[in-house]
């Protein structure tokens, strides 16, 4: 019969696991973030969910070397934003689409946001221009 003590020990161990398991998902979630952000990365992204390339032509794409080129698909192949087959092309992953789908949504929030601020701005700017026409001119 489990004692109090061994009960509370047990939620205790629960509780540390699911912090321990949240904290990984945060740091691989902001690395992912981080990696994919990136602008040459991003690039390299939205050119590998048109079509799979080689390391080659995508080295001629973006004017890089192979070993800079290389070390970049090595991060977004660490995060799964991208995979390679066995013919040595890459190609963006399923999380690459939720990525972009991400991307999209704060993209879309920010305009959202700035066409509200924009509109409180001109109500201010009428605002003020109804109050300054109703000012006399000093004689």
């Amino acid at each position: 019969m489990p004692t109090l003590q061994t009960e509370r020990r047990k939620q205790d161990n629960y509780r540390y696991e699911n912090a321990f398991i949240e904290k990984i998902v945060q740091d691989v979630s902001l690395k992912l973030a981080k990696t994919g952000s990136d602008k040459i990365n991003f690039s390299i992204l939205k050119m590998l969910s048109l079509r799979p390339m080689s390391l080659n032509k995508l080295c001629e794409m973006f004017s890089l070397s192979k070993m800079p080129m290389w070390r970049r698909l090595k991060m977004l192949i660490d995060v799964g934003l991208i995979k390679k087959n066995k013919y040595n092309y890459y190609r963006t992953t399923e999380l690459t689409e939720k990525f972009f789908n991400i991307v999209e949504k704060m993209r879309c929030h920010l305009i959202k946001q700035y066409e509200v601020e924009i509109n409180e701005n001109k109500d201010k700017q009428d605002r003020i221009s109804v109050f300054s026409d109703n000012i006399l001119p000093l004689p």
